[in-house]
């Protein structure tokens, strides 16, 4: 077979396919003819015998209608195609449609071609929300042991650290931002998204820095046997936002897991911590306190679960450091509206006698008159925070934000272990198996949650 010929045929397998850019001129009479002349396309001497179907004219009509006429005429049309010379080319007879077990047969290929490569595609995410689930553990733990190290230090001075932490959010991710805009990896449309949306990661940055204040106000009032009970209520309303914002859904059985899953941990805390915040529950005073204290992660889940529906529901598959720097933009810029407020209540928790004062004593705490493991070990802390942000924001998009949430309920009992070994700065702890019974439960509760999920695949 020729170039030539070879052009030909592919052109008309083309167009039997549907495809929409090739313009067909056809031989032959009859069905062509009169579709033809239904669509007023225009006739000359020469499309007696080959008719010419010009581009414009092939737009007017659809091409199943023109693929309808030509079938019509007989498995023996000929074709040849606009933009060839118009005199008698060489002609090409039309395949004949396959027997109908070929086209199954067919179709049966297609399909299990298909389930294949969805099968792969499905492994390979699979394993990268593991991988990702194993590193947002790790660094889950890691991120706890620094804090309580750097807590050690810098105790009375928590708001100053947290402030310090959030502005290396804003200056690290906008300067990875940028250079990833200038190496062409982050289109500038998406940061134009993000510039026209700047409401919605306002909303983002708000919520968290809610979260952040009544956190800080109300855990300086509750005894701290008390906080890592209440600290589970992100859990339930990582689930009620879920429901209500992405319309999310969950069986019976996953509600069992979550069940589970918080009963795992609040083992792992263990039974004499739970038995004490209960006791400090029911001597009243901390009622009011405590209800704040949990209800402030409502804020923080829903300000998850709006950044899982930016990266599933926006359109427009945003960059991990588009939402990681506006919305750590706008949580500075909340936080710093709140200053007014915050920095009096922080410097008297701090004792100081002014806001002055207060920044003063933190500034060279900071800079290590107190011990010289700083400023070191606090900008540990921040390096290894802004890589399980990134880590968890990442699962958040492969995943969902209550997956990364169990994620990190998995460090709890993890983190326990870690502090029974000897970690400078902090008094080692005594071992106890409930934290494994914690840990084995939390697991199964996991096991229980994902347990519609891994019978649907099975049936697939």
């Amino acid at each position: 077979m020729s170039a030539r010929e070879h052009e030909f045929t592919r052109r008309w397998q083309i167009f039997r396919s549907g495809g929409k850019d090739e313009h067909a001129m056809f031989t032959n009479s009859g069905g062509i003819s009169q579709f033809c002349s239904a669509h007023s396309i225009k006739s000359n001497s020469f499309a007696r015998r080959n008719h010419v179907a010009s581009p414009a004219e092939v737009n007017k009509a659809p091409v199943s209608r023109l693929h309808h006429a030509l079938r019509s005429t007989g498995a023996r049309a000929r074709v040849t195609f606009a933009g060839c010379p118009l005199e008698p080319g060489p002609r090409f007879t039309a395949p004949r449609s396959r027997p109908v077990e070929m086209r199954k047969a067919s179709l049966l290929m297609q399909q299990n071609k298909t389930a294949k490569t969805d099968g792969r595609i499905a492994t390979r995410v699979s394993s990268d929300v593991l991988l990702t689930t194993a590193a947002y553990v790790a660094l889950s733990v890691l991120n706890r042991v620094v804090y309580r190290m750097d807590l050690q230090i810098m105790y009375s001075y928590t708001f100053f650290l947290s402030l310090f932490v959030t502005l290396c959010y804003v200056l690290v991710y906008a300067s990875i931002l940028w250079i990833r805009v200038r190496m062409h990896i982050v289109p500038v449309t998406q940061v134009k998204w993000a510039v026209n949306n700047w409401r919605l990661f306002a909303l983002i940055g708000a919520l968290e820095a809610l979260t952040f204040v009544i956190g800080m106000f109300t855990a300086s009032r509750l005894p701290g046997a008390l906080l890592p009970v209440l600290n589970q209520g992100i859990l339930i309303f990582i689930a009620l936002a879920s429901y209500a914002l992405l319309g999310r859904r969950y069986t019976l059985t996953q509600i069992y897991g979550m069940l589970v899953v918080l009963a795992g941990v609040l083992i792992s805390i263990g039974p004499q911590t739970v038995n004490e915040a209960a006791l400090n529950l029911s001597s009243g005073g901390v009622w009011m306190n405590a209800f704040l204290f949990f209800g402030s992660y409502a804020f923080v889940a829903l300000a998850v679960v709006l950044k899982e529906r930016v990266f599933k529901r926006s359109g427009v598959q945003p960059d991990l450091f588009i939402v990681n720097t506006f919305s750590s933009l706008m949580q500075f810029a909340a936080i710093s509206l709140m200053l007014p407020f915050t920095t009096p209540f922080a410097a008297r928790l701090a004792e100081s006698p002014s806001i002055g004062d207060y920044f003063s004593s933190a500034l060279s705490t900071f800079a290590g008159r107190e011990s010289s493991w700083m400023p070191w070990l606090a900008l540990a802390y921040v390096a290894v925070n802004i890589v399980f942000n990134i880590t968890g924001l990442r699962l958040l998009k492969i995943a969902s934000a209550l997956d990364s949430v169990v994620a990190s309920l998995i460090s709890v009992p993890l983190t326990t272990l870690v502090f029974c070994l000897p970690v400078p700065l902090l008094v080692q702890s005594r071992f106890s198996f409930m934290v494994l019974l914690g840990l084995g439960v939390l697991l199964f509760g996991i096991w229980l949650y994902n347990l519609p999920q891994v019978k649907e695949r099975a049936d697939d």
